[in-house]
């Protein structure tokens, strides 16, 4: 979440209804503290050290920082601030859909079109490492470039994942292979014994294809912002 989403929301967690209630214990004016969570304006540090001793939480968080350590309490809050980066999306390619605290991971459904999608898992500390690098280098503002970066590294997973399937698929075949173009390419490596073999190596190929399309889509979107 933006900071002026995590301001509202601690806010309201720690019991203040309402901004000017907030603002006066601050004693600060309440317009100066209603611009904080309405109008993206900053706090100086002083003020940001004062709101977060208010509301008795960390500033990292109040940024949207987290620490680099993962703990169980933290997973809905990484959720929500995934969920809401997400959310920004113009066309949503990639939703977040279940988590599951004992295996330390989040599931996301990658959309790649009408009629295919793929559900892939995500370490939680991988995904905590790269929103941390993104607060560190935008801070709290600039969302776009938040959400490139975030899908850009859960679609890289699903590429690493569905070239471990195809890989699997060819040792069976007892076909080894560096190079992803024969593969592709080279009609007789997709001569499987068993058809259904040959379909599911069909399959992998295809998503990773459309994987690979959607990739370049976000590295284009990051070059041209």
């Amino acid at each position: 979440m933006s900071f002026q989403k995590n301001l509202k929301y601690y806010r309201k967690k720690a019991g203040y209804k309402t901004a000017r209630d907030f603002a006066e214990v601050l004693k600060i004016p309440y317009a100066s503290y209603v611009a904080y969570e309405n109008k993206k304006r900053e706090p100086k540090y002083q003020t940001l050290i004062q709101i977060a001793n208010a509301l008795n939480v960390s500033i990292d968080r109040l940024i949207g920082r987290y620490d680099s350590s993962v703990f169980s309490a933290d997973i809905e809050d990484l959720k929500q601030r995934i969920e809401d980066i997400l959310s920004i999306q113009e066309q949503k390619n990639i939703s977040l859909s279940l988590s599951f605290e004992h295996t330390k991971t989040l599931f996301f459904n990658i959309n790649i079109d009408d009629t295919s999608n793929q559900e892939i898992e995500v370490d939680i500390s991988y995904l905590k490492k790269i929103l941390d690098d993104c607060y560190s280098k935008y801070f709290y503002s600039r969302e776009k470039e938040i959400l490139n970066t975030l899908s850009l590294a859960i679609v890289n997973t699903a590429i690493s994942n569905n070239l471990d399937k195809i890989s699997k698929l060819l040792e069976q075949e007892n076909i080894f292979t560096t190079d992803l173009n024969d593969i592709f390419f080279n009609r007789e490596l997709l001569v499987f014994d068993n058809p259904n073999y040959k379909d599911l190596m069909l399959q992998h190929i295809n998503i990773y294809r459309k994987l690979e399309k959607l990739k370049d889509n976000l590295i284009s979107n990051a070059i041209n912002k």
